[in-house]
């Protein structure tokens, strides 16, 4: 528009600038172009800005005034419009030049007016110029004479009054009105009856109309709603402006305002009247009322503002006046009359809700509705508009009576458009109802039976409408929407004002218990976190519950849970939200608080259990509280505390656990595993199912068998009192599909826990939480094996192979979960082929190994593209990964102790006069029952155990290839990918691991050797790096799996007859081959690997526990403390122990305290099995050993003569057997030998081989524990040359030791086999294999005269040895050894009294020598020496006296029987005085323990303390005290124990006499 006028007045103006040129004609076409017609508005401005353009330049004096005068005359002509414009252009003209500064231009507009009076009238001038200007063009004659006459014309139309405004003035038209308006009313009357004869009072008394229209409302204001309705048609014709009657009933209620008195009612209801009728508008009408909205809403802000203050401090808010803390008054401002508030509850009593909507909308929330009127008027207007909704789906009991408020029935049937109706719909309700319930709010709660309504109908239309099913069509309902607006600002904020009310709480969750858990969560959050600070009236709510709750909880105790839960019940019928909050927090804070807190919660409504479970997911999430212990390494208190509550309130009420483990589920996807503790407790309270690593054996027994016999001696709890919760888990599992998605997540958290947290997490706190992973993982896993359906399980998980592609799951954790899938399917297919088969015995038997061989082939099928196992069968890995301990042992002992047990129940049942017969009777076939159940359980366990056993002996030829070099390599790989992470898995696992190797041994499994395995289990290398990479609860599962292995080879080690019959002859413990056949292990050199193994455990242990890592030596403990039943045995190791165990104690104390607590708790364990520690030579025969080194000796030097006389031909031969000689293993014999062969004897020879004193023994520095390897002769093989004749003993010598064998031989003439523990073994079993570690020193020369006494040990002796193994002597001696140890078992029973008479005379003998000792004291520092050390000596002593005695009778020639026979009884004789020695010196260290007890009782201590290396045997020295008397007082103590023993010897030596 701005263009377009722009172009016509530029053209315009250039016709002005040629106005003489022709421009005037020009110019008139333009505006005759523009002329405007009709109601074209943008032409009329550019025409009126042309006109004006025109003029203008003319009063400039650019245009002449005739020209100007003549091109307007022509344009008024052309068209009417022009005139009215030209008029309206002149007289805006006169206003500019008569207000001009510049009056030159003046004469120029008064010419102008002269041109123009000639086609305008002087009428239309005089109207609408200026009197100056009308004098100038002589239309008046005097400008002062025509101001005069104006001024009395207004005057007297504006300010003369010609009608009678007061009633005194018109008394009696006024008093008529009043007759007229407040008379009776009459059939005949009408509203045009009416007003006629009020128009004629009006006019015939001259009444004032404004005033008639304020009697009128006085009048309506007094009559009733029928006369009213006769008066506003009056009204409405009376009514001449619409702002009169406005005004006048504005006024009114300003009048009121001002006064003290409070607005009168009948005012409220005649403005209701007048606003919903029309004849007044609400928007100028709303403008008279008071107060202001500024101050409405000033004041609402500080009164919430106070309440929310008071809120924060759980103080009650209260409008009453009360005392602050100086005793004065505070005095609470009463809010003024809201009038506003008055219209609105007016206009609702006539249903008018559009106009009270309006009014409402325009104040603060709340407002309006807070007032009680208003809300119970809207009550009674709901309850009538959902009259004919609710009627149908109430109970008759709950119907009531019919509302009497009268509406129409349709929206047809309203007069006025603004009148509600009632709804026949759910659908309707959005029109009136919902916009009504949302003003409402809260304040629904002063119609507890509304309320109740509402809920009833939209719990049906949530029903019918919306399932768990059809979610997606849910958001996109309008009414489902309002719905869930409604219960979110009005159910239950409403809830919360209704105190104690059970009833409408049970409705409310009738409702929600429609909607899914994340709507209903939402919905708790905004109730409890906003709802509260929306309103004064519930902030007060808020705070007094929160009082009420203190009070409560601070009197719960566990005798007054009753009646506390009672009044806690009460609370939360409202106000759940607010008491759990509370509640929860004084949990995280005190735990012992769970057991009462649970039990106190049976009093409380499904809704309270649902916000219940909300609140504890909203305290798990709070970002505001660490997990962690404050620069700690463990879980935070209150979530542990949070933890156990959850699982023990789920457990034992009906609560929904979707939302629980939803969370959970969120958390893992994040990458959070603190969380899990949650699950972990929850899974054990519901399903009884423990995780537990410090079991008991008789539990792990029973958790090796079936689910009836876990169930009930398998776990602390009883899995049975858990049946209905485990129900509730598992539907919560299977509805929500969170079973398998938890599974899987929690592998993957437990695989990425270390590289995800190890940036911010301590390595302690690390290894916890993949603890928490791990063992979670599996309890969770194994409550879904046991829980769900056989075809749901296989339904629901993936299979193996894709839980290893697809979703990166490492192998143990993938057959984990695939185990119970296999199992499933053998026995379903099983049980389907004995139902549908007729075969029985063998014919089963063999179709049942048929499908277990099916089912494994398709497993092995599945594994083999996965390419997880390299260096290793596929068979054999799939199968160790696939079977569990189920499949392979059945625990027939605990079995049949569980019977037992439920049959001894049985009986004590019958003797129980206490229990009714009813509940007797019911126990009693209980335990029937179980019994029953638990045979048949133990039956079928036998019958898997028999097919897999069945199908393992022929799979097992498959396992391993044909390569004899590989053994080592394979046996390090199959520990590797199989036993070491699978032993680490859980604690029934590691027991597996071992029985598996034993079944790989009894199956007698081809190119397997047991030794080179137990080898590598046991080597100090893999034993300290295992313990260095486990975390806690892996290190003791891994120490259970080496207790299993020990436990096995201490069997075997014990007994000769039980190795012989295990060991002996099975292709494990082959220890060379000769001439392509095999030399088994003989009994003696097994008991001296075992030796080896034990002496590198212990190193490794040390190496771990000297360590300053803070895991390695909290595993090596760990590990220690459960192979302590078989581990250590050895008295050296153990000394060696049990001081490094020590001096961790001390060093640890202060500063690590856990591991301080932890070697406290494993010392005290090792001293109480002290007791049954044994010498290293009693553990082994280590002569035996040494001899069969000193046979290797001289067989190497008869080598080397040989192969000096032989030439040539068999110098390679001879070579060779020195170079095995010379590390200390024996040469294999022939030179024909295959590289198989030397291969088997060079690993036999390093399973042999013993620590000497030249090999590497751990230390722990100045005064730390070492372990004392056996002792070496160097020195004396160095001495004497070599020669067996160097230690020859002299004449006399040789007679003494004749002498004494003589009479030896009469009371002990051979040593049985069955004695071999207590002698050292038997010296006649060899045979004639020894085995030495590489590295080992020489013999020494007195080991070689020992040999030599014996003829067979000789050169030629040794050659005919040689030539009989050849043609294979082996068997023979083996059928002659058999022989003899059956003879000397059948003359033992002969000797044993002449044994025992003998040893009571060594006995006695003993006690003189020990009298005639304690008489010869000996010096401080001799007896500062241990009793290892003391048993070391006298065993060195006497061995020494032995050895010279026999080397003095082989040089007088004896025979070789005799010679065996005497060694047998000398160390018989030795084992015997040893035994004595240490009987005796254990009494003497009693006495001394004493009296240095009683002397440090009465001096001071010292801080001083000392240490002494232990002896070859002995270990470590005895250091029972940290401190030790000073020296002064220690050499007084001295001399007085001195004087002291000697007087009691002299009195034992009298009695002894």
């Amino acid at each position: 528009l701005k263009m377009a006028s722009g172009r016509e007045v530029k053209k315009l103006v250039e016709n002005i600038g040629q106005w003489e040129n022709g421009g005037s004609s020009e110019a008139l076409q333009l505006c005759n172009s523009i002329i405007p017609s009709g109601d074209d508005t943008d032409k009329e401005l550019i025409f009126r800005r042309c006109l004006y353009e025109v003029c203008r330049y003319c009063v400039n004096g650019s245009i002449p005034a005739a020209s100007a005068a003549t091109f307007l005359r022509e344009l008024s002509e052309s068209n009417k419009v022009v005139s009215g414009i030209l008029i309206d252009l002149i007289s805006v003209l006169d206003v500019e030049v008569g207000t001009s500064e510049d009056k030159t231009h003046r004469p120029n507009f008064v010419a102008l007016l002269r041109e123009c009076i000639n086609f305008i009238p002087e009428s239309t001038l005089k109207v609408h110029l200026d009197a100056e200007t009308l004098h100038a063009l002589s239309l008046v004659g005097s400008q002062k004479i025509f101001d005069q006459r104006c001024i009395k014309v207004k005057t007297r139309l504006f300010y003369r009054q010609d009608k009678f405004n007061l009633l005194r003035e018109e008394s009696e038209g006024y008093s008529k009105l009043a007759v007229e308006l407040g008379q009776s009313l009459d059939e005949s009357m009408t509203s045009a009856d009416l007003l006629q004869r009020v128009m004629a009072l009006i006019g015939h008394f001259s009444l004032d109309p404004n005033r008639v229209l304020d009697i009128m409302l006085e009048a309506v204001e007094c009559h009733t709603h029928e006369k009213q309705l006769l008066i506003l048609p009056v009204l409405r014709s009376c009514n001449g402006s619409a702002g009169t009657l406005c005004q006048l009933l504005g006024f009114k209620f300003q009048q009121s305002a001002e006064s003290s008195s409070s607005t009168p009612e009948r005012l409220y209801q005649t403005a209701a009247l007048l606003l919903h009728t029309g004849l007044v508008p609400i928007e100028e009408f709303y403008t008279h009322l008071s107060p202001m909205d500024d101050s409405i809403l000033k004041q609402h802000k500080e009164v919430l503002q106070k309440g929310r203050l008071g809120a924060r401090k759980t103080t009650i808010a209260s409008t009453v006046s009360k005392e602050d803390e100086n005793g004065e008054a505070v005095v609470v401002e009463q809010p003024e009359e809201n009038q506003k508030v008055g219209v609105a509850r007016a206009l609702l009593e006539l249903a008018d809700w559009q106009r009270a909507e309006w009014v409402m909308l325009r104040l603060p929330p709340f407002v309006a509705t807070g007032v009680a009127a208003v809300a119970n008027v809207m009550c009674r207007l709901i309850h009538a508009i959902i009259e004919p909704i609710y009627r149908p789906l109430a109970p008759k009991a709950s119907r009531g009576r019919k509302i009497t408020f009268k509406l129409p029935a349709t929206k047809e049937a309203c007069a006025n458009s603004s009148t509600v109706y009632q709804c026949q719909s759910v659908e309707d309700l959005q029109t009136f109802v919902f916009p009504m319930l949302t003003q409402l709010g809260l304040h629904l709660s002063s119609d507890p039976v509304l309320l109740t309504k509402m809920l009833r109908i939209g719990r049906e239309y949530l029903q019918h409408r919306w399932s768990p099913a059809n979610t997606e069509s849910f958001p996109s309902d309008p009414v489902s929407l309002m719905w869930l607006d409604c219960l979110d600002e009005v159910f239950l904020p409403s809830l919360s004002l209704l105190p104690c009310n059970c009833s409408i709480a049970e409705d409310t969750w009738s409702m929600l218990k429609c909607l899914p858990y994340q709507i209903r969560y939402r919905l708790y959050g905004q109730w409890k976190n906003s709802s509260y600070l929306s309103d004064i009236v519930i902030l007060q709510a808020r705070a007094t519950t929160m009082e009420r709750a203190r009070y409560i909880m601070k009197r719960l105790t566990k005798e007054s849970v009753k009646q506390s839960g009672r009044q806690l019940g009460k609370l939360t019928h409202s106000n759940p939200g607010i008491v759990f909050e509370y509640v929860l927090s004084q949990i995280q804070t005190y735990d012992n608080f769970i057991g009462p807190v649970v039990d106190s919660l049976k009093y409380l409504t499904p809704l309270a259990y649902d916000v219940l479970s909300y609140c504890v997911i909203e305290a798990l999430a709070n970002p505001d509280k660490e997990k962690l212990k404050h620069e700690d390494t463990n879980l935070s208190q209150w979530l542990q505390g949070l933890a156990q509550f959850s699982g023990t309130v789920f457990r034992k009420y009906t609560i929904e656990l979707t939302g629980l483990l939803q969370y959970v589920a969120n958390q893992l996807k994040s990458g959070k595993s603190f969380d899990l503790l949650v699950l972990k407790e929850v899974v054990v309270k519901m399903s009884g199912i423990e995780l537990m690593e410090e079991v008991t054996q008789s539990q792990l027994q029973a958790l090796a068998g079936g689910e009836m016999l876990r169930a009930e001696g398998g776990y602390f709890n009883q899995v049975r009192n858990t049946k209905k919760s485990s129900l509730r888990l598992r539907e919560a599992l299977m509805e929500s599909a969170l079973g398998v998605p938890l599974c899987v997540l929690i592998a993957q958290q437990r695989q990425s826990v270390i590289f995800v947290e190890a940036a911010s997490c301590h390595l302690k706190l690390l290894g916890k939480l993949y603890d928490q992973c791990q063992d979670t993982l599996v309890q969770f896993g194994g409550f879904l094996a046991t829980s769900l359906l056989p075809q749901d399980y296989s339904s629901k998980f993936p299979p193996m192979d894709d839980l290893v592609r697809k979703y990166f799951l490492q192998v143990d954790t993938a057959f984990f979960l695939e185990r119970p899938r296999l199992a499933n399917s053998i026995q379903a297919r099983i049980e389907g082929l004995k139902r549908s088969s007729s075969k029985a015995g063998a014919e089963l038997s063999a179709a049942e190994n048929e499908v277990v061989e099916t089912e494994m082939r398709a497993l092995i099928n599945r594994v083999i593209p996965l390419n997880i196992c390299k260096d290793l069968s596929v068979h054999l890995f799939t199968t160790f990964w696939s079977l569990s301990l189920y499949d392979i042992w059945v625990p027939e002992e605990r079995y049949q102790e569980e019977i037992n047990r439920q049959e001894q129940a049985g009986l004590e049942l019958d003797s129980n006069t206490e229990m009714n017969a009813t509940k007797r009777k019911k126990e009693k076939d209980r335990c029937d029952t179980m019994v029953k159940r638990l045979g048949e359980e133990r039956e079928r366990q036998k019958e898997q155990q028999q097919r897999i056993m069945a199908w393992l002996e022929p799979a097992s030829r498959l396992w391993f290839k044909s390569v004899a070099s590989a053994k080592a390599r394979v046996a390090a790989q199959f520990l590797q990918q199989c036993a070491f992470p699978r032993c680490c898995f859980t604690a029934m696992d590691a027991v597996y691991c071992a029985r598996f190797v034993q079944i790989m041994h009894q199956l007698k499994t081809p190119h397997f050797s047991t030794l080179l395995f137990y080898d590598r289990v046991f080597a100090d290398q893999s034993v300290s790096y295992a313990v260095a990479c486990c975390t806690e609860n892996e290190a003791s599962r891994y120490g259970r799996f080496l207790c299993c292995l020990l436990e096995v080879i201490t069997q075997w080690h014990k007994s000769k007859e039980v190795y012989e019959e295990q060991c002996y002859q099975y292709p494990g413990f082959i220890s060379a081959v000769r001439n392509d056949r095999p030399v088994q292990l003989d009994y003696k050199d097994f008991r001296h690997i075992c030796f080896k193994w034990h002496y590198k455990m212990t190193k490794a242990m040390l190496a771990c526990l000297e360590s300053k890592d803070y895991n390695q030596i909290r595993n090596a403990i760990l590990v220690l403390i459960k192979i302590l039943p078989y581990f250590p045995v050895v008295s050296s190791l153990g000394s060696a122990l049990e001081k490094r165990i020590d001096q961790l104690r001390e060093a640890e104390k202060g500063e690590r305290e856990d591991l301080a607590a932890l070697a406290n708790s494993y010392a005290g364990q090792l001293r109480m099995r002290k007791s049954s520690f044994v010498l290293e030579s009693v553990f082994h025969n280590k002569e035996d050993r040494d001899k069969k080194a000193q046979d290797g000796e001289q067989k190497k030097q008869t080598s080397e003569v040989d192969a000096t006389s032989a030439g040539k031909g068999k110098s390679s031969g001879s070579s060779a057997a020195a170079t095995d000689s010379s590390k200390g293993q024996p040469a294999v014999n022939g030179s024909s030998a295959s590289p198989e062969a030397s291969s088997a004897s060079s690993a036999s020879a390093t399973l042999a081989a013993r620590p000497t004193a030249s090999s590497a023994v751990p230390s722990s520095g100045s005064g730390s524990a070492s372990v004392a390897a056996p002792r070496s002769t160097n020195s004396q093989a160095k001495a004497s040359g070599g020669s067996p004749s160097a230690s020859r003993p002299s004449p006399s010598q040789e007679r003494s030791s004749s002498k004494e064998k003589a009479a030896d031989s009469k009371t002990d003439s051979r040593a049985s086999s069955r004695d071999s523990s207590a002698s050292g073994g038997r010296s006649a079993g060899g045979s004639g294999r020894a085995t030495g570690e590489s590295g080992q020193s020489p013999p020494s020369s007195r080991d070689r005269s020992e040999k030599s006494q014996d003829p067979s040990l000789s050169p030629s002796h040794s050659a005919s040895k040689k030539s009989k193994q050849s043609s294979g002597r082996d068997d023979e001696k083996d059928a002659k050894r058999r022989k003899v140890d059956k003879d000397e078992n059948a003359s033992d029973a002969a000797d044993r009294k002449d044994r025992e008479r003998e040893k009571e005379k060594e006995k006695d003998r003993g006690r003189v020598r020990e009298h005639e000792k304690l008489e010869e004291r000996p010096s401080k520092g001799e007896r500062k020496r241990d009793r290892g050390q003391d048993e070391v000596v006298d065993v060195e002593r006497d061995s020494k006296r032995h050895r010279t005695d026999d080397v003095s009778k082989s040089s007088a020639g004896g025979s070789s029987s005799k010679h065996d026979v005497d060694e047998s009884r000398h160390d018989k004789r030795r084992s015997e005085k040893s035994e004595d020695r240490q009987r005796s010196s254990e009494r003497q260290d009693d006495k001394h323990k004493s009296s240095s007890s009683s002397r440090r009782a009465h001096s001071p201590p010292s801080t001083s303390s000392s240490s002494s290396s232990g002896g070859p045997n002995g270990g470590a020295s005895s250091s029972d005290s940290k401190s030790r008397p000073s020296a002064s007082t220690t050499k007084k103590d001295d001399r007085k124990e001195k004087k002291e023993d000697k007087e009691k010897h002299k009195t034992q030596r009298s009695r002894h006499s």
